[in-house]
């Protein structure tokens, strides 16, 4: 039984791996469609507007969960602040540490370059 069990523990900590990475990767193609969309805004027709708000709503809550669940376990450390960018920037002012290294790698690599001075 101990056998089973411990197969059981390891196949449930890589089910929670894969899912985290699920939800960043999804957060993350939702923040580049609304950061598409939003400076369009003015000149979507209403059906393609409402679809966008739809987007951009959908992409903030997944960026709360992934900022409040995966990012609190990432960094070992309980969020002050509702959306990971936001996490990110305190990081990123923070003292020297390896959420700081963290939080530079993910802003420059994965956020900023599809939007400039994100975070």
């Amino acid at each position: 039984m101990s056998a089973l069990t411990d197969i059981a523990s390891i196949f449930h900590g890589v089910s929670f791996v894969i899912l985290g990475y699920a939800i960043a990767v999804l957060t993350w193609i939702f923040y580049l469609a609304a950061y598409h969309l939003i400076p369009l805004r003015d000149q979507l027709h209403p059906v393609a507007k409402a679809h966008a708000y739809v987007i951009v709503g959908i992409g903030l809550v997944l960026d709360a969960i992934l900022n409040i669940v995966v990012a609190t376990i990432a960094f070992g450390d309980l969020p002050r602040e509702w959306l990971l960018t936001t996490r990110l920037k305190r990081y990123k002012a923070g003292r020297l540490g390896w959420r700081r290294v963290v939080a530079y790698w993910v802003c420059e690599h994965l956020l900023n370059q599809f939007d400039e001075g994100h975070c």
